[in-house]
């Protein structure tokens, strides 16, 4: 299933939800043959100065009145599409979609892997710092970037290393031969 909404801002205004693929088709077909969007599929829009003081979009026997006094400004209307998992039925494993991770969408599946990932990267990173002089702390938890290894000893006194995100993650070499390299990488750029 699919919810269908408005959003301008923080303002948001649920249409409804559409059962199927196919039926996500023809409404957003039938949209873009009657209102006035700009942009791809996955980042529709309505510039809310295009829109009249009163018009209706109709969509299998429903009917949508729009305005363009229900948007307080001048800012996009986008049409966002949020596919919803239907927990009324039978499930079949992981359910679709993503979780998010400080920040970065990591698919259902991939969350325990990565996670488990994450973890061993940030343990193995933080011995090699370690072995090195350097106290390595986790911080900056949901912040903007994310998850961050910050050292507390270096030139700097408190200063960041590497976030804990997706590419650092898998950038981290397998083999502990490499690692020691990959580290002292990451220090240089800091010099």
């Amino acid at each position: 299933m699919y919810e269908i909404s408005l959003n301008q801002n923080e303002k948001r205004q649920v249409l409804g939800v559409l059962e199927s693929r196919e039926d996500l088709e023809a409404f957003l077909e039938a949209m873009k043959n009657s209102l006035p969007f700009n942009g791809e599929e996955d980042s529709l829009y309505l510039d809310p100065a295009q829109l009249k003081d009163y018009q209706e979009f109709s969509f299998r026997g429903h009917i949508l009145p729009l305005s363009r006094f229900a948007f307080a400004s001048l800012d996009p209307i986008y049409l966002d599409i949020l596919y919803l998992n239907n927990l009324s039925q039978k499930g079949e494993g992981y359910l679709e979609g993503t979780t998010v991770i400080e920040n970065y969408a990591i698919p259902n599946e991939e969350v325990k892997s990565y996670i488990e990932e994450r973890e061993t990267a940030y343990s193995r990173v933080k011995t090699s710092l370690e072995k090195m002089g350097y106290h390595a702390t986790r911080s900056l938890q949901g912040s903007e970037d994310g998850e961050a290894i910050v050292l507390e000893n270096g030139p700097f006194g408190q200063w960041y290393f590497a976030a804990l995100d997706p590419a650092f993650v898998e950038a981290v070499p397998k083999e502990d031969r490499d690692l020691e390299a990959f580290v002292r990488s990451f220090l240089a750029e800091e010099d």
